[in-house]
């Protein structure tokens, strides 16, 4: 019994949390090398408590300049709300490719 009660607060609790939250604008966009998405809510809505968020991720991958072998993607994860601006980015490295001709695989296979 008490854990059915428990239970039911939980999900009303939940449910109240998740109705707060209204989404104002999504964005995404892929075109080529480049993919973008980005979402602006307002939480807490219709509450002294409500806040502006704005949360997105960019990533643009560029191919290898001559004398590289590898293709790399940059990207930036952020978020902007009462706690401010927060910003991450990372590099991401495809592995080497490895290229023979066909004499070298010729002479590999036997």
């Amino acid at each position: 019994m008490k854990f059915e009660i428990f239970l039911v607060v939980t999900l009303a609790i939940v449910a109240g949390v998740l109705a707060d939250t209204k989404v104002l604008h999504n964005v995404h966009i892929a075109d080529g090398n480049l993919v973008r998405n980005e979402k602006i809510s307002v939480n807490n809505a219709d509450t002294p408590d409500e806040e502006l968020v704005i949360d997105g991720s960019y990533s643009h991958r560029y191919e290898p300049v001559p004398g590289q072998n590898s293709p790399y993607t940059i990207v930036v994860i952020y978020v902007a709300d009462k706690d401010g601006n927060r910003v991450k980015y990372t590099i991401q490295v495809a592995p080497p490719v490895l290229s023979l001709n066909p004499s070298t695989l010729k002479s590999l296979s036997g």
